[in-house]
């Protein structure tokens, strides 16, 4: 049997494309195996509608997820138009709607007023998936897409694209879109079925683990791209632009596409305005006019207060740009000559600061500032009822934004360690310092140990636990007293080296030899102290060389007595404090925190 074409039917809000085009000619067809006779009297090859899905690269929208590489709107509306007529049901009214087909005023309007509940970049999505689940359908039993889906029809469709390797996530969005069209169009919700909810769970779990998606930029890595911007932009003013730009994306919590002015295609300008913007001494209030989770453009008010830290800081960068930005209204982030800032710059030239950072810039996106903000709130331990409102999330889809750290950190060390473990324990930093959840801290501590001990211990530790990914070192100052400082220094080097082949792994934490008041056995404590100092800058300087880190304990002085207990070695809640500080420092630093 074969089916006569339909005339193609352009769409209000479809653009046109060859790659559309092509789209629309297979889909007008009939897609199960459809044969017309060309003018020299041969016939095209039989083609199955799923083919083209086989084909399609895994690519997905940034806000979405689903694949985005044409338009289907026209496609859409003329898959369903090759079916006309059909009964008069909410299906057809869709279809009709979609493809421009006469409908009643009433049935068009509430048609589209749902399709215009959804931002129009996930309707495009939920368009082309339903498209997809549609032809499929048709290509493996026949049926028409007036006649409703089943589970079974489902089940086979996400069955067919888990063969093809596609995510759970994607699945999941997939679900979301013909959920979304079932109800529109029958009234009815297949897709909370049991079967479909727990089979992309379970294939979920089922398939290799996938290396994680965007990173997220980090207020430690936020500071580093402020820096390299100064030499990555060709003036000050660009540099001050960008460092503008990426302080409010990221204090702001907010989108690329809320802070670069866009003009959509209704015509209408997104991003941040002059008269949107609100400047003060100590913060900035902007207004968000419209965003993805704001389609009716209600707007929301952001505060951003000033940073007393030296760094990043969304209103002295932005009071920096403004001095320098040509006067007069417009888009708030436009360049010295007036023209406004493009999404495509503001992500190639994070882009090349990212690179410059020594990092990957294919593992970081524009909106890595969203997903660094969420994260690094989640870590400082903000309740997920205020991380939702700073973010203005009105669901649970911020648990999609947040990275856990899986770390393991180990404090080996003496009484310093020792003590400082209890003091952790008595002040509520315990178990993990206050570090992100995902962080696993164990103390591993002898009274009175010595240099010697630690191989032993730790070859002990590694064979039952594995290695860990920071190993912080507090130990040697009971070596001082009995014994050379040069043999000292050999040990001290000969076994970073055994312990860099034992954990290859492993990233050294070296906190530096500590003061004392009373140096215990010592005759001459002048003495000491040089040699304390002398092994210090040596094993710094070697433990740089093989890409270690050092923690300074300056704070720490024999001048001020209130830092030590009464016998002059062992520190006192106030000196315990310190040095718990200066390793959670360093150890935040290293996580880019």
């Amino acid at each position: 049997m074969r089916l006569n074409k339909q005339p193609r039917v352009q769409l209000p809000e479809s653009g046109t494309s060859s790659g559309a085009e092509e789209e629309q000619q297979q889909l007008e067809e009939e897609p199960r195996t459809v044969a017309e006779d060309k003018p020299s009297g041969k016939r095209h090859e039989k083609k199955h509608i799923c083919k083209k899905s086989k084909s399609r690269n895994d690519d997905t929208d940034e806000e979405t997820g689903s694949s985005s590489k044409y338009d289907s709107d026209a496609s859409l509306g003329s898959y369903w138009d090759a079916s006309l007529p059909i009964a008069s049901t909410w299906s057809s009214t869709v279809a009709r709607t979609l493809s421009g087909a006469p409908v009643e005023p009433w049935r068009r309007k509430v048609i589209k007023g749902v399709l215009a509940s959804v931002a129009p970049s996930t309707l495009r999505s939920y368009k082309k998936v339903w498209c997809d689940f549609m032809g499929f359908r048709s290509g493996i039993s026949g049926l028409s897409p007036n006649v409703p889906p089943s589970t079974d029809d489902v089940l086979q469709y996400l069955s067919h694209l888990d063969d093809l390797g596609r995510a759970s996530k994607t699945l999941k969005i997939h679900v979301a879109a013909i959920s979304f069209f079932c109800k529109a169009m029958f009234s009815s919700d297949l897709c909370s079925d049991f079967l479909i909810r727990r089979a992309i769970e379970g294939w979920g779990r089922l398939q290799p683990p996938r290396a994680e998606g965007r990173k997220p930029v980090s207020y430690g890595l936020l500071s580093q791209i402020r820096i390299k911007l100064r030499s990555i932009c060709w003036t000050k003013f660009e540099a001050r632009l960008f460092s503008a730009a990426y302080a409010i994306s990221f204090f702001g919590v907010f989108r690329v596409g809320e802070v670069v002015a866009e003009v959509t295609a209704s015509g209408s300008t997104r991003g941040l305005l002059m008269e949107n913007m609100q400047m003060s001494e100590a913060s900035m209030t902007v207004r968000i006019r419209q965003s993805k989770t704001d389609q009716a453009g209600k707007g929301s008010l952001v505060k951003l207060t000033a940073s007393v830290q030296q760094g990043p800081c969304p209103v002295k960068d932005t009071r920096q740009y403004l001095y320098l930005r040509p006067p007069g209204p417009g888009p708030l982030l436009v360049h010295e000559d007036g023209s406004r800032l493009m999404r495509h710059q503001f992500t190639r030239v994070l882009c090349k600061a990212i690179d410059a950072c020594g990092l990957s810039s294919q593992d970081y996106a524009a909106h890595s500032f969203r997903i660094g903000a969420a994260t690094t709130a989640a870590h400082l331990g903000l309740p997920a009822d205020r991380i939702k409102e700073m973010s203005r999330w009105k669901s649970d889809a911020y648990k999609g934004y947040i990275h856990i750290f899986r770390k393991s950190v180990w404090i080996c060390g003496h009484s310093i360690v020792h003590w400082a473990h209890v003091r952790s324990a008595s002040c509520g930093l315990n178990p993990n310092l206050g570090l992100p959840s995902g962080m696993r801290v164990s103390w591993f501590s002898r009274r009175g140990m010595r240099w010697e001990e630690l191989m032993p211990l730790l070859r002990e530790k590694v064979a039952a636990f594995g290695p860990p990914d920071i190993l912080i070192l507090q130990l040697g100052e009971n070596d001082l007293v009995s014994r050379r400082s040069a043999d000292l220094l050999w040990n001290i080097k000969r076994d970073l080296d055994e312990l860099a082949a034992l954990c290859p792994g492993t990233t050294v934490f070296w906190s530096s030899f500590l003061k004392r008041i009373v140096w215990c056995g010592a005759q001459n404590t002048m003495a000491i102290e040089k040699s304390r100092k002398l092994l210090n800058r040596a094993v710094v300087r070697w433990v740089r060389f093989m890409n270690g880190r050092v923690i300074s304990c300056d704070r720490i002085r024999i001048g001020d007595q209130a830092l030590f207990r009464n016998d002059g070695v062992h520190l006192s809640d106030r000196g315990n404090d310190i040095w718990l500080g200066s390793i959670i420092s360093s150890i935040r630093d290293w996580l880019q925190l």
